[in-house]
């Protein structure tokens, strides 16, 4: 198997310029991978080179994150089932969180016409509960998430200015976050398009800006039930079942959103890592996957 696309990776010669330079061994995945050189511009390379995973020595890893991270492990867990360093398993989110996002736009893409979706927020903390954040997303129908934006928000209750005298005033980020989300999933969305959402006032301004001809209709929140992570609610039918459900999993499969763990999430774009590698997972493992 080739990664770089029958070109020099340097001078774009095509493959009869190539020459056979030895092979290698990887320890990682136990396999030899064979190398090459150019003899325009004398430049070696091998298979693997053009692979997103490229000069990793923990491929394993990568193969197996979205698994492990979907399935409620804390990361410094899998680092100790897998024989890795914290320092590498945040290394290999990272790179696999940057190697998926362009996937999931993709297929975003290719799911066009969506003609009805859930939209609304969680939230959550980073470190401590005095450093809250707010989690936008996108449902559709199916339950696949659409796609998701991550917010710093202000502290509030009875602890707020004994948060703010520590950590500071926090910026409200929501606003923006809501409209890139929107404008994000807008190609995807057909015209006349059923969103459904709670009465928040915010969400009605920002779909008519938005999308000025969709239907969007707006139901009161209830109660959480005790018994469905704060997510599902009380009383019979729900209307936003679809994302009140696809947020208790959320709860359930994340280990650093999980109710009363001393699991938590230590920066915001930490959490937005592992956020993208469960989006992946949960649209192509625990839902009807989308077109590819």
């Amino acid at each position: 198997m080739k990664y770089f696309e029958g070109l020099c990776p340097r001078c774009r010669s095509p493959e009869s310029h190539f020459r056979l330079h030895g092979t290698y061994y990887r320890k990682c995945d136990d396999t030899r991978w064979r190398r090459f050189r150019c003899m325009n511009c004398q430049h070696t390379f091998s298979q693997a080179t053009g692979h997103p995973y490229c000069w990793s020595r923990r491929r394993d890893l990568h193969e197996v994150l979205p698994f492990e991270v979907g399935s409620a492990k804390a990361l410094r867990r899998i680092g100790l089932q897998y024989r890795a360093a914290r320092s590498t398993v945040l290394r290999a989110v990272e790179r696999v969180a940057r190697y998926l996002e362009p996937i999931l736009a993709q297929q975003l893409a290719n799911n066009m016409a969506c003609g009805e979706i859930y939209f609304d927020e969680v939230e959550d903390f980073i470190h401590t509960r005095w450093k809250p954040v707010s989690i936008a997303m996108a449902i559709a129908a199916d339950r696949s998430i659409l796609g998701l934006r991550l917010a710093e928000i202000p502290v509030r209750g009875r602890h707020s200015a004994r948060a703010r005298a520590k950590y500071g005033r926090r910026p409200d980020q929501r606003a923006s976050a809501r409209m890139e989300l929107a404008k994000y999933v807008q190609p995807a969305l057909k015209v006349d398009v059923t969103i459904k959402s709670d009465k928040h006032p915010a969400y009605a301004s920002l779909w008519r800006k938005v999308m000025p001809e969709a239907d969007h209709q707006q139901f009161k929140g209830r109660r959480a039930r005790r018994d469905g992570y704060d997510e599902l609610k009380v009383g019979g039918f729900d209307p936003l079942f679809v994302f009140n459900h696809t947020a208790a999993m959320l709860r359930d499969n994340i280990k650093v959103l999980s109710r009363k763990s001393w699991c938590t999430a230590k920066s915001l774009r930490g959490l937005e890592r592992v956020m993208i590698i469960y989006q992946y997972y949960h649209n192509n493992y625990l839902v009807p996957p989308l077109p590819t």
